[in-house]
């Protein structure tokens, strides 16, 4: 079949041309061209629940938009475990490094989902001063972990920074960081991350410690 003796496609040729001058056209005139471009519905909104499959569990609402909106899993691990009732009317929500808070009536300050500040909570309840040479546990110097949970005045602070350039002191917990811990620390937001240190730095089985808020 031809059509006004030219062949079939013939017309899908001209159709071509055309849209190619078209195109040129808006590139020309400065118009944005969009290739291959989806319409993009204005409604649209992230899943108020997403399921973790490293770890097979699922992150919801409040608490997901904290978690994602601070790093995700590069900041705080991945959900070990679901939503559980804690003591105080909040649900919690264990992550590999930290613990979500959801707080429904708001919590003292008024903020309905925080980090709980773990560090506290695994604080020695007691601080012995003195021990004898024989009394450890699990391998570790009950002396040296005592002397880093106790809090340092500014005076004691000033003799650390005299034999570490590094130390420096938070007024807020009366404790101190230095080198590597204090290099990671400020790296990562600070207070706003880690919380401050509650301890000083202690050593365990040839390993550094050092607790802090959260």
């Amino acid at each position: 079949m031809r059509i006004s003796g030219r062949p079939r496609h013939w017309a899908r040729h001209v159709r071509r041309v055309v849209a190619l001058l078209s195109l040129a056209l808006l590139v020309a005139l400065g118009l944005p061209v969009a290739a291959n471009a989806n319409p993009v519905d204005p409604d649209w909104a992230p899943p108020p629940t997403v399921y973790i499959p490293e770890t097979g569990q699922t992150v919801d609402r409040l608490i997901l938009d904290l978690w994602r909106g601070s790093g995700g899993a590069a900041t705080f691990g991945y959900p070990i475990t679901p939503e559980l009732p804690g003591s105080a009317g909040q649900v919690v929500q264990y992550y590999e490094y930290a613990r979500f808070e959801y707080w429904p009536e708001g919590n003292e300050a008024g903020n309905f989902v925080t980090l709980g500040v773990i560090g506290y909570e695994i604080a020695p309840l007691q601080l012995p001063r003195r021990f004898g040479p024989q009394e450890t546990a699990g391998g570790r110097d009950r002396t040296a972990l005592a002397r880093a949970w106790l809090p340092l005045d500014q005076a004691a602070a000033d003799i650390r920074l005299g034999d570490e350039p590094s130390y420096r002191y938070v007024p807020a917990t009366r404790h101190g960081v230095w080198g590597g811990f204090r290099a990671f620390w400020e790296a990562t937001g600070e207070a706003a991350y880690l919380g401050n240190p509650i301890s000083e730095e202690y050593i365990v089985a040839g390993t550094s410690f050092q607790v802090f808020e959260r």
